[in-house]
């Protein structure tokens, strides 16, 4: 089955900078639970490069990131197409994670997000949003320091 839409997201943190693409596939069917509010999923597979500061010597690490994140979003039903979505989902980052003052313990990590978002009628189904994603192992093996990230993501239907 074709993706109905593609992303670009850019994200930081005070020592990591992300950029990523993905594709996302919207479940078919839409919920009404309360009347006005909307509620839909999706499912999406991405593929990002994060560039973290080194140690004290200015090296870098550079690692990859793939992933695969379901994710719930509620819109209430007005003209001016604002969202909230949640998620949490797989990702696999290597070589594991580390910068100048943390390291991951393993490869696979949970990414959860909570996003505010804008899709305006005019793009015809683009929109813009911000995210908040927390990545960590959920305590499969210490140490599990975890790292949150800003994201700033703008979809583009297929």
């Amino acid at each position: 089955m074709a993706p109905d839409a593609a992303f670009v997201q850019w994200g930081s943190n005070p020592g990591t900078r992300t950029a990523t693409v993905g594709w996302i596939w919207d479940g078919r069917r839409v919920w009404r639970p309360f009347g006005t509010i909307r509620l839909s999923y999706s499912t999406e597979l991405s593929l990002g490069h994060w560039r973290a500061d080194g140690a004290a010597d200015g090296r870098h690490s550079s690692h990859t990131a793939f992933g695969w994140t379901p994710t719930l979003r509620m819109e209430p039903a007005s003209r001016f197409g604002l969202f909230v979505e949640l998620g949490i989902g797989a990702h696999l980052i290597t070589p594991v994670y580390r910068r100048a003052d943390r390291r991951f313990s393993t490869a696979f990590n949970f990414g959860d997000h909570i996003g505010i978002g804008w899709r305006p009628e005019s793009w015809r189904g683009g929109e813009v949003s911000l995210r908040f994603q927390h990545f960590s192992n959920a305590g499969l093996k210490q140490p599990n320091p975890g790292d949150n990230f800003v994201q700033l993501r703008l979809r583009l239907p297929l």
